[in-house]
């Protein structure tokens, strides 16, 4: 881990720590000792940077920062900045405009010094999208890669190679999810739902269930007994016949569990459908919030699957039953991906609907038609 503070938190002693540990440039660590004038040479470097970061692992890129020539920070300059505002909207249009795909969830700000000059940070996820192309006119190559401490030029095999990593984060990620719900299936004998989200790629560093900073972060993820599993840290409840988990693996996914979702009515079962869309609500938005710590590395991979569900009906918005059965054992919401959490809301709304939708409703009603949640007593 390069940081051990969220991104908004880096402050210069963190920045001047790297040197005093002699933290060295690698793979996710770039140091600049200024920022080239954002004219057309300029901007070809910044986005070569940021886009080869992005095609690899991710990583930070710190400008007013000198290294040596074994990639260790000797001196600590700094940038003179007249207009931080400015030079912050630059840098967001110059990568907007200039880089094919769009990269999802890079940040970037500058850090005052007490001394009036300034670093710059930017933060770099690995992207779900890549490989990324350099969209400005240029005679040189416009994908690159950063391979230890260098960016170099992807070939036509390597760019292949970075869309096939791309499919098959997305293929590991419902795999996994998969297997999850078929050994809850085995274990649970009433009908449950599963809120899974999946960072399609490692987080900048790993996670350290052993570490109790993180862990104590975690507990605010569900409510009863945290305990470690063969499966990651858990939080587990139950009472009677409900039960209720939230499950952080060690590849960073995150698990929400909790049965039973429906009321038995004679030979039929009621899904208490209102009630269990605030509880993946609550639970996503969890999530979303220990994001800023580093947890849940975006892109990730949300699926929500309701099981055990035959012969189910749900009441409509005027409380009264509606006469569809639902038949079959689970409903399983296609995945969706999410780049940034504010995407989240909308993402959950697209499910809902999917989920009224398979009841015989044209689309959750729990939303006013601007798309914002209706909260119901």
């Amino acid at each position: 881990m390069v940081f051990s503070s969220s991104f908004e938190d880096i402050k210069t002693s963190d920045i001047e720590f790297l040197q005093t540990r002699g933290v060295k440039e690698f793979s996710q660590l770039d140091f600049k000792r200024e920022l080239l004038p954002l004219n057309q040479d300029g901007k070809f470097e910044l986005l070569k940077d940021i886009s080869a970061m992005a095609n690899a692992d991710g990583g930070f890129i710190i400008y007013g920062v000198e290294q040596d020539s074994d990639g260790a920070p000797a001196n600590l300059p700094g940038l003179e900045i007249q207009d931080t505002d400015h030079l912050q909207n630059q840098i967001d249009q110059i990568i907007s405009s200039g880089i094919e795909e769009a990269i999802y969830g890079v940040r970037h700000r500058s850090i005052a010094r007490n001394d009036g000059r300034y670093y710059y940070i930017i933060k770099i996820p690995s992207s779900y999208l890549a490989p990324h192309m350099i969209n400005i006119q240029t005679t040189k190559p416009r994908f690159y890669q950063r391979m230890n401490t260098v960016n170099v030029p992807l070939n036509v095999r390597q760019i292949k190679e970075a869309v096939l990593k791309m499919q098959g984060a997305e293929q590991k990620a419902i795999e996994y999810i998969q297997g999850r719900k078929i050994k809850l299936s085995q274990r649970l004998k009433k009908s449950f739902y599963t809120l899974h989200i999946f960072p399609l790629y490692g987080r900048i560093g790993s996670l350290d269930l052993t570490s109790g900073n993180v862990t104590e972060k975690l507990v605010s993820l569900g409510d009863g007994n945290p305990r470690y599993t063969i499966d990651g840290f858990s939080i587990i409840w139950h009472s009677g016949d409900s039960n209720k988990h939230s499950l952080v693996g060690r590849n960073g996914s995150v698990e929400f569990m909790r049965s039973p979702i429906t009321t038995e009515k004679g030979n039929n079962q009621v899904l208490r459908i209102t009630a269990v869309e605030e509880l993946i609500l609550a639970n996503a938005r969890a999530v979303a919030k220990l994001s800023v710590d580093g947890f849940a590395h975006l892109p990730v991979l949300i699926g929500i699957s309701y099981i055990g569900v035959q012969n189910s009906y749900i009441n409509g918005p005027d409380g009264f039953p509606n006469d569809n059965i639902f038949e079959e054992r689970e409903i399983n919401c296609d995945p969706v991906i999410i780049h940034d959490w504010c995407e989240l809301e909308k993402a959950a709304k697209d499910s809902f609907d999917f989920i009224w939708q398979t009841y015989g409703f044209p689309q959750c009603p729990n939303y006013t038609p601007e798309g914002n949640r209706i909260t119901r007593g």
